[in-house]
Order: C-alpha cells, then sequence, then structure tokens
C-alpha cells in the first residue's frame, strides 16, 4: 500500500506518494485535496506535528449536505479489506462527529469529549487495487481530526501498538526525493 497527502501547515494540499507495509498514518492537515473552506488548520501543541483540523462548519444531517470534505489518497498493489482510526475531539466536550468514506462506502463516526482518542472507524472497507480515496465529510462544527489511519491489519490499535509512519509530503518535482525540504521542514520519507 502507498499513500499520498499534501503539504500541509499553511493551507494543506498538495500530494505525493510514500510506500509503507499494511498501514499508514495522515496527519489531518496533510489532505491531497480540499472541498469548501470549513475545514481550517489549527496550531496546537497538543497535536501531532504541531497542527491539526477543525470544522467550522455548521451541523449537517447527512453526508450528502455536507459540503466541507478533505481527501487523502493512498493506492494499494492488491485488493485487501481495510479500517480506519481516527484521532479526534470535540473541542467544547460535547458530542462531535464526522462521515468518513473509503471507495463511496461511509460511515459516521462520533465522540464525546475534550480529549484526544484514537477513535476506530466500525466499518470494514475494502481498497481497490489501484488507486484509493479516504474523504472526511464535516458535520459537526468544532470537532477537530489530528490525525487517520488507513490499515489492512484488522487487529491494529494505535492505543497499544506503535503508529505507522506518517505519509510524506513532497514539493518541486512532484515526489519524494532524500532530505527534501519544503517551507523549512525535513520531508524524508520513511518505509
Amino acid at each position: 500500500t502507498t499513500g499520498s497527502s499534501g503539504s500541509g501547515g499553511s493551507g494543506g494540499g498538495g500530494g505525493g506518494i510514500v510506500s509503507i507495509s499494511t498501514s499508514l498514518l495522515f496527519e489531518a492537515e496533510r489532505y491531497s485535496s480540499k472541498v469548501g473552506s470549513e475545514f481550517i488548520i489549527v496550531k496546537d501543541s497538543s497535536s501531532s506535528g504541531g497542527e491539526h483540523i477543525k470544522s467550522n462548519a455548521a451541523y449537517t444531517s447527512s453526508i450528502t449536505n455536507s459540503k466541507n470534505i478533505l481527501s487523502y489518497s493512498a493506492s494499494s498493489s492488491s485488493p485487501s479489506s481495510a479500517y480506519i482510526w481516527i484521532k479526534m475531539r470535540k473541542s467544547d466536550g460535547t458530542t462531535g462527529s464526522f462521515f468518513v468514506e473509503l471507495n463511496g462506502k461511509n460511515k459516521l463516526i462520533s465522540l464525546a469529549g475534550k480529549d484526544w482518542k484514537w477513535v476506530k472507524v466500525s466499518e470494514t472497507f475494502n481498497l481497490n487495487s489501484g488507486s484509493n480515496t479516504v474523504k472526511i465529510y464535516s458535520r459537526h462544527k468544532n470537532t477537530e481530526i489530528d490525525s487517520l489511519i488507513l490499515t489492512k491489519n484488522s487487529a491494529y490499535n494505535p492505543n497499544n501498538s506503535p503508529l505507522p509512519n506518517a505519509a510524506a509530503s513532497v514539493c518541486g518535482n512532484g515526489k519524494i526525493d532524500s532530505g527534501e525540504v519544503c517551507d523549512g521542514s525535513n520531508l524524508n520519507a520513511k518505509s
């Protein structure tokens, strides 16, 4: 499986590919594409990488009504079952939620609380051979995402396992070069 994520930081976006084994961690602010203006990047020392995504969108009752979407791209060498974990919180401590989609199959994920928690999306998704897209749709205002994990391992749990390597950003020539630096950040990919 390989993954693609955006450059993050000042506005996110971009894209690139990094090889992994069975699991891929995406920093939420390093999306490959974004629709709408209600997902914002927040600087926060309690977030991995010092930033996370916050939804400023008004409540949305269904995925078809959501006008704010973050996309994360991954490719797989073969079809597989897939599982998604999201590190999230609700800044005011009430219940917050997002819609999560992989290749057209979606599920609601929710959490109550101000503290960052890893939450598994209660759905088995399917990875295609080739290109795949994870999408996050806004649902509740002030719900925040720090990271996402896409894994082929049904037993994987980030609460008691090491985190996978993060999908790296790219710049310049559109691929990750050894020691590449963009916006002052070293973007070496580890596989």
